[in-house]
């Protein structure tokens, strides 16, 4: 929540400060990738944040995942004691013990605070706060404010990629232990890899079913199973809270959604040496200038379309609230159209812009 809070600090100060700078802060727009766009959600639902920003673009994530919200990560500060040597309870002594402690301290145990292997890969979440007089980020459970007034109503663009966590399942299936605890007690370790309830009669008959549905009931081998395996983890992590939300939200405001196919020759994972395809993260590399990954494109690269098309489309977003542009050479075909109920359209960004019909792997 600290860290939410000082998202909302930073939008304040654009509020305050960026008429000095030739911006307007009645035109705000919010661009948030997987961690970011988990945040710009929780932004339409804050009492902290209404009439900050006015528009949102969403890639890859949510904040309404098959996880609940908590009042207190109970689990995790009792786990952080034990590995600092501090008192669980009361909290006041917690506390008091920790901030004694170095930063080396944490961050020295921070693989230990995972249940196994950095899984769940969202581990610290959000909390809804209790009223002690402060500003409290959330007030409610997320759930009931999105289907509520209480929702801060803004234009979004919304979608994924078509491989999303394929990259996070193969270092899961890489790892012989993981792999074999997996194979060895999947209802053990897929709620937890897959973030829903554990332990419950529940939670067995989501890990029966997701168990046949993906992976045929078979034993998880490597590299066979990337793809089932993959498809699961990304339907897992990123796409459920995706369609959860897009579904949520639709109702309530305006929403463009797109699938991102674009296979080029760089991405953030790679596959026996060649580019498996469109994975999380990798719109970033023709939207933002990503040196680590990529050289600097130029206009007689091939990347050059997919760049044109990708900027000039968030751009025209974050003036207007529309993505469509007419007028504009690389966008003067696109006619993208709002997601409704009834046809569930959604833009293909690959090589070229087509619009397609029936929803996202529905």
């Amino acid at each position: 929540n600290a860290g939410l809070k000082d998202q909302v600090e930073a939008l304040r100060w654009v509020r305050d400060h960026i008429s000095d700078f030739g911006g307007d802060p009645s035109s705000v727009t919010l661009l948030g990738y997987s961690a970011g766009s988990f945040s710009i959600g929780l932004h339409m639902m804050s009492p902290m944040s209404k009439g900050l920003f006015h528009r949102g673009i969403m890639m890859s994530a949510s904040p309404l995942g098959q996880f609940g919200y908590e009042k207190r990560q109970k689990r995790l500060s009792d786990r952080q004691a034990d590995l600092l040597n501090c008192p669980q309870e009361p909290a006041a002594e917690l506390v008091k013990c920790l901030k004694k402690k170095p930063m080396l301290d944490f961050v020295n145990s921070s693989a230990q605070m995972f249940d196994f292997n950095w899984n769940p890969v969202l581990n610290w979440m959000p909390v809804i706060e209790d009223d002690f007089g402060q500003e409290r980020f959330l007030v409610e459970d997320p759930y009931k404010t999105i289907q509520s007034e209480r929702l801060y109503k803004v234009p979004l663009i919304i979608g994924i990629t078509e491989y999303e966590f394929v990259g996070g399942a193969y270092y899961i299936l890489k790892n012989e232990t993981t792999r074999k605890w997996l194979n060895e007690d999947f209802e053990k370790y897929a709620p937890i890899t897959l973030m829903y309830e554990r332990d419950t009669a529940r939670s067995k008959h989501i890990t029966q079913t997701l168990r046949s549905k993906y992976l045929g009931n078979s034993t998880l081998t490597f590299p066979e199973s990337l793809d089932s395996f993959g498809k699961l983890y990304s339907d897992g992590i990123i796409n459920f809270e995706y369609h959860r939300f897009l579904d949520l939200v639709s109702r309530a405001t305006p929403v463009y959604t797109y699938l991102f196919t674009y296979k080029g020759r760089y991405s953030h994972f790679q596959y026996n040496g060649e580019v498996y395809g469109a994975v999380h993260h990798d719109e970033l590399l023709y939207l933002l200038r990503v040196p680590v990954m990529t050289p600097l494109f130029t206009k007689s690269d091939p990347e050059n379309e997919i760049i044109e098309n990708l900027t000039r489309m968030w751009t025209e977003f974050a003036k207007k609230g529309d993505p469509n542009n007419v007028s504009d050479k690389f966008l003067k075909n696109l006619k993208w159209p709002l997601y409704s109920k009834d046809k569930k359209p959604y833009l293909v960004i690959g090589k070229d812009l087509t619009v397609s019909e029936g929803g996202i792997y529905t």
